[in-house]
């Protein structure tokens, strides 16, 4: 079994001058620097709910942004994932996790 983690199921982000890529299954996509920072850091809380809070100071620190820019990231950010098979999930009041969707295993 290889120990590369596209292989093992594990997302791999990786940040560009302008953005980033995120890699998983052999996939690939094309990240916005906003959206870097924001999945990188739900990679690295994937056993909390990331709170909007969190979010907006991970990602634009002390700048002042719309009340709408969180829920803008993370709907775009959902789209640029979906075919990857990453979820980000809403708990209200709670935050955003990442999911990986579990393929289906035929029985045998």
């Amino acid at each position: 079994m290889s120990d590369d983690p596209i292989s093992t199921g594990v997302p791999v982000v990786t940040p560009k001058d302008h953005g980033g890529v995120i890699r998983f299954r052999g996939r690939i996509a094309h990240l916005t620097k906003q959206q870097t920072i924001f999945v990188q850091q739900l990679l690295v809380t994937t056993q909390r709910w990331m709170s909007r809070k969190e979010i907006k100071d991970a990602v634009w620190g002390h700048v002042h942004i719309s009340p709408d820019s969180v829920t803008v990231l993370v709907h775009k950010t959902r789209k640029v994932l979906a075919p990857l098979d990453l979820k980000i999930e809403c708990l209200q009041r709670n935050g955003y996790k990442l999911l990986v969707t579990q393929k289906q295993t035929e029985a045998a």
